[in-house]
């Protein structure tokens, strides 16, 4: 197995991070975490649009937005929320 991807946070997923239901915050942060060491195995869903470069996984009906450097083995995450939000901001 090889090693985990780095996960670094922009502020404003801090900041969406601080604003979720406990149990809604252990959910994503288990998601981002298995993302981190499985990265160069999953496939990644492309976004498209205003958010074309990034990528989002599914936590229920959150989503999280990340950009993803294979290079430098990193997944930044900008957005963490509601599906029915998060694309808008």
């Amino acid at each position: 197995m090889t090693d985990p991807y780095e996960i670094r946070y922009v502020a404003q997923a801090v900041e969406d991070l601080q604003q979720l239901p406990a149990r809604i915050t252990r959910q994503v942060l288990n998601k981002i975490e298995r993302l981190a060491e499985n990265a160069t195995i999953v496939s990644h869903h492309a976004m498209k649009g205003t958010w074309a470069g990034y990528f989002r996984i599914r936590v229920g009906d959150y989503r999280v937005i990340y950009r993803l450097d294979h290079e430098r083995r990193m997944i930044t995450i900008e957005r963490i929320g509601h599906r029915g939000k998060v694309y808008r901001d």
